[in-house]
């Protein structure tokens, strides 16, 4: 099963790839040796954008920092810096598909991002017009994009815009609950939300469904206090949903009710938002501890690694080479 090379690695100027981690010196381009090809477009801006030839040839691992407004590109599993995106205002979750497309919901600029694997420049953008998307799940089924919106008021409902494999405008589907997070979709093409109520039921968090039909919403009652609503993902047995204070809880699902049936502690950090289950491992960015950590799953505990150097990690997605 694949994971980071056990060491850490940084993002900032003077990064370097650390004894354990292929013993080799820092790649040219890396942070703070600007090579001379770099991005260009909507969302890569010309002066702080580029790449590294071997970013196409493996799996890659994207990070999300909200506070620099970039997005960073490692090779997964060896965790080697290969890519920094930039053009982006508030860049928050993240998800990608069996083709190994990569979107990036953009908070700041009300839109969804599209980059191919290992791709330099944009590939499609999708306007989320009026919303501010926070997070997104693709169906493995048909390829639907699912991002859920920031509310825009205590008296919004909650939305989830839905785009038909992916392009166009999206479908919108409003829930009675008070504010959509994060988001994942099962194998079978049902879409799992978590999110609050809104103020004047005191932030509760709480769990829906939009079923495959989309004929109906299904608000479940939860047999677990969470503090806040992080992660969704569907773990190929079980839907795994974090809260933000450092736990992944695994729940069954079935006619329409959730049973918890086991945790994990994510421990030696500091709010986790986005989490990714990857086999045996799961990685997740620590918002206050400014480290991307990979721990053990589901046993969690301390990480085994980490990469350092982040302001507000957020999303965090891995791109198949096709």
């Amino acid at each position: 099963m694949k994971t980071f090379a056990h060491c850490a690695l940084s993002t900032g100027a003077a990064a370097a790839l650390l004894a354990g981690c292929g013993g080799s010196q820092p790649p040219t381009g890396a942070p703070g040796a600007m090579p001379q090809s770099f991005a260009r477009g909507p969302h890569g801006d010309g002066a702080s954008s580029w790449m590294l030839p071997e970013a196409k040839s493996g799996d890659l691992l994207y990070v999300s920092d909200r506070s620099t407004s970039k997005v960073y590109v490692y090779t997964y599993p060896q965790g080697k810096l290969v890519r920094k995106l930039s053009g982006f205002i508030s860049p928050d979750g993240e998800c990608a598909d069996k083709n190994g497309n990569v979107f990036i919901s953009d908070n700041g600029n009300q839109d969804i991002v599209e980059y191919a694997h290992g791709g330099s420049s944009p590939k499609a953008l999708l306007e989320d017009r009026d919303l501010e998307p926070e997070a997104c799940a693709v169906d493995p089924q048909s390829g639907d994009l699912a991002v859920t919106d920031e509310e825009q008021s205590t008296a919004s409902p909650a939305t989830v815009s839905i785009f038909r494999h992916a392009t166009g405008s999206p479908t919108l589907y409003q829930s009675s609950l008070g504010n959509f997070s994060y988001c994942g979709y099962d194998d079978k093409g049902n879409l799992f939300l978590d999110g609050t109520n809104g103020y004047f039921s005191g932030y509760e968090t709480t769990l829906a469904e939009l079923p495959k039909d989309k004929k109906r919403w299904i608000d479940f009652q939860v047999d677990e206090w969470l503090a806040y609503p992080g992660g969704v993902q569907w773990n190929g047995k079980y839907l795994a949903v974090g809260d933000q204070e450092n736990k992944i809880y695994r729940f069954s699902v079935s006619n329409g009710k959730l049973r918890k049936v086991g945790q994990t502690s994510l421990g030696s950090v500091d709010r986790v938002l986005q989490f990714l289950i990857a086999g045996d491992d799961v990685i997740g960015g620590s918002l206050d501890s400014g480290t991307v950590d990979v721990w053990s799953y589901p046993m969690g505990g301390r990480p085994l690694n980490k990469i350092s150097g982040f302001e507000q990690p957020v999303g965090v997605a891995i791109s198949g080479a096709i």
